[in-house]
């Protein structure tokens, strides 16, 4: 209901003076109760002297009637402003705290006072961030977003004594203000950008200027440039802040041509270029050889770092399609005289020129088929019949500790001795950093050799625990490091203890075997757990099988041998 039926028909400003300042103050269920009566709930009531409106009489009265509707406007405007500000932190409160708004608003469109008030409120700039941005309950700022946009550009009536150029310069003063913000609050900043794009434009209608817009230009840019960009390859999400000042800075880009002078902007093509679309950073072979890629977790690495290497750090452009095409629009539209279009020119030369790591190698339709699966993880190619190879492969990177001993791992003769160590770095590295949807691990399975000496036939499938022990042997072998040699048998390798003990005397015989493998039976049994116990429950020897102890002088005695 409007705020005319509210006030013209029930003199809200009675029933909000009828509520004492110590209630309004506190959080008890009370005053819920009070403020849900007072806007939700009151029935409409014939103002004294008047009949009540048939249902073809316009909602809204003539400018005669309206200026006399508020004995004290300024009290009812800061009565308003503080049950807004007190409905905000009662919890479930979301929809007085957007009534208690909308009020404000619609009482202003009867009084310029209230207007005024409103806006020169200390808490205004509060009020705006908050329900725009910082509250975390999306439909409250969703609803706030359609109030202010049902006011700012939109239809005001005859009778309002406010200009459209004063309501967006208010509007555009508080979203501004929030604007450098939103790099905090990325996840709830698509009512803010949204909104200021269509504040912008109306501000921009009424109140152009070439000095503000260039330097809007430089705020936007340096805010978005700034701003640490994350986005998981494969899950398809958009970053908030990067498309909301791209869309802003579209808007800006036509303000600015308006004034019939060069942009500069070559600089600013530049920076988005190589951050958001083409990053400069390839991920190299000497990379491989160099760094030690740190992972914390299963999501893609961020950083690498090594002693006494600095590195810059690894980063991911924006992987969105929509996105990618609003910064191409921008990148185009910033493009205004030869110069910047000649840079631009150098730019897609450069990426087609260098033999980069993360760039497609052919023309995709759909590039959501070449990027990552939702999982967020890279797939491994199988040409021929190696998914036994692939899956352990995909085994031993989940482990992190041992990934990132691989990656870590210094190589000296990467194309000879070592080969083996630099094709699995590179293979780990491309499965860890890439944002394409598969690696392919030809070139590893190169490497790897059978009994034989001769390398492995990638369309002959092979036993899984057979490769698992030429790899691990394999790799073994190419560490030079005694101490790493330690390190890596740590991660799978174990000691095994044979033992044979006598039931018919106190002696045990006992004998060490290293062990990469352990074989456990499947059939009959509910869990690990099982197979485990049933591996070192051992076997009895006893009748022709009996166990001779040397200890007893050769005496023949039953035991257990495990």
């Amino acid at each position: 209901m409007l705020l005319s039926s509210w006030i013209v028909h029930y003199s809200v400003q009675s029933c909000l003076a009828k509520i004492p300042p110590w209630l309004i103050n506190c959080h008890s269920p009370l005053f819920s109760s009070v403020l849900y009566w007072t806007f939700l709930e009151v029935s409409p009531v014939n103002p004294p002297g008047r009949a009540r409106p048939n249902s073809n009489e316009p909602e809204r009265p003539s400018s005669n009637l309206s200026k006399d509707y508020f004995s004290d406007a300024p009290a009812l405007a800061n009565r308003l402003i503080a049950i807004l500000l007190t409905a905000r932190q009662i919890t479930g409160a979301a929809k007085l705290t957007l009534e208690s708004y909308a009020t404000i608003l619609e009482a202003s469109l009867y009084s310029q006072v209230i207007w005024q008030t409103f806006w020169t409120h200390p808490q205004v700039n509060h009020i705006h961030r908050a329900l725009l941005l910082t509250d975390t309950r999306e439909t409250l700022r969703e609803s706030v977003q359609k109030k202010v946009l049902s006011v700012c550009g939109g239809h005001l009536p005859s009778s309002c004594p406010l200009d459209a150029a004063d309501i967006a310069s208010r509007y555009w003063t508080a979203i501004a203000s929030i604007l450098p913000e939103t790099v905090q609050e990325a996840e709830q900043s698509v009512q803010v950008f949204e909104l200021a794009q269509h504040v912008f434009r109306v501000y921009d209608e009424h109140h152009r200027n070439e000095e503000h817009s260039r330097s809007l230009l430089r705020s936007w840019s340096s805010c978005m440039l700034a701003y640490n960009h994350t986005e998981v390859p494969g899950r398809y999400d958009a970053d908030n802040v990067v498309l909301g000042f791209t869309k802003l800075l579209l808007c800006l880009a036509p303000s600015l041509k308006s004034f019939k002078r060069p942009l500069n902007a070559g600089s600013l093509i530049t920076s988005i270029f190589q951050k958001y679309l083409f990053t400069r950073y390839v991920l190299t072979e000497l990379c491989i050889k160099n760094a030690s890629l740190m992972s914390n977790s299963t999501s893609p690495v961020t950083t690498m770092s090594q002693e006494n290497i600095n590195l810059e750090p690894i980063s991911i452009p924006i992987l969105d399609s929509s996105t990618r095409r609003e910064l191409y629009d921008l990148i185009l539209a910033l493009a205004d005289d030869a110069h910047t279009y000649e840079r631009l020119l150098r730019l897609t030369g450069d990426v087609e020129d260098r033999s980069a790591f993360n760039v497609l190698h052919h023309v995709s339709v759909d590039r959501a088929a070449e990027l990552r699966s939702r999982t967020g993880y890279v797939g491994l190619y199988n040409p021929r019949a190696i998914c036994y190879m692939n899956s352990l492969l995909a085994q031993l990177f989940m482990n992190l500790g041992f990934r990132q001993f691989m990656l870590s791992l210094e190589v000296h003769d990467g194309d000879g001795s070592q080969r083996l160590l630099l094709e699995t770095q590179k293979l780990f590295a491309t499965m860890q950093n890439s944002y394409q949807k598969y690696a392919d691990p030809r070139p590893f399975a190169e490497c790897v050799r059978t009994l034989d000496k001769t390398p492995i036939d990638i369309s002959v499938q092979m036993d899984a625990d057979e490769f698992y022990n030429l790899l691990f042997d394999q790799w073994e072998a190419q560490l030079v490091n005694e101490r790493d040699k330690r390190r890596f048998r740590n991660f799978y390798g174990g000691q095994m203890l044979q033992q044979v003990k006598s039931k018919e005397c106190e002696h045990v015989s006992e004998r060490a075997d290293s062990f990469f493998a352990l074989q456990c039976d499947v059939q009959g049994k509910a869990n690990l757990q099982e197979s485990l116990q049933a591996f070192v429950q051992g076997d009895v020897m006893e009748g022709d099988n009996k166990y001779k102890c040397e200890s007893c002088g050769g005496k023949f005695v039953d035991a257990v041998k495990r």
